[in-house]
């Protein structure tokens, strides 16, 4: 059994697909942001890090800073989207709700009905303290 998602053109992705694009989106938007960051140094740091003489040490700051930011993006998405269950797992589980479904319909059959003979609801109502008004 596969798992399809829709997706705003209106074509589908099998579940993996979209979760490991997700992941692949993550890694992208956090290493951006790290080499935004990274390049951020040569306004805090002009004399170590800068387009010239420190273009090596600016490089590496922003690619170390890529690195950890897509990390870290990887991370968020992981704890938002886990790894999508496979097929097995689903149908197992369905096949789990089916029969609680019908445990719960049977029952209700076999449950004393709460009326008396004349159909009436025989309970008596709590009053707003929860006690039994008589």
């Amino acid at each position: 059994m596969t798992r399809l998602t829709s997706i705003s053109d209106g074509s589908t992705l099998s579940i993996w697909e979209a979760w490991l694009k997700g992941i692949f989106a993550a890694a992208i938007a956090g290493a951006a942001n790290g080499i935004i960051t990274g390049l951020a140094a040569v306004g805090i740091d002009p004399m170590h890090f800068n387009l010239q003489s420190g273009l090596h040490a600016t490089l590496a700051i922003a690619m170390v800073s890529a690195a950890m930011s897509g990390i870290i993006g990887v991370a968020a998405y992981l704890k938002q989207s886990p790894l999508p269950p496979d097929a097995s797992y689903e149908r197992d589980r369905s096949d789990d709700n089916d029969s609680r479904d019908d445990r719960a319909r049977s029952d209700e059959n076999d449950r004393p009905s709460e009326r008396g003979d004349s159909g009436k609801d025989n309970r008596r109502p709590a009053d707003a303290t929860g006690e039994i008004s008589r």
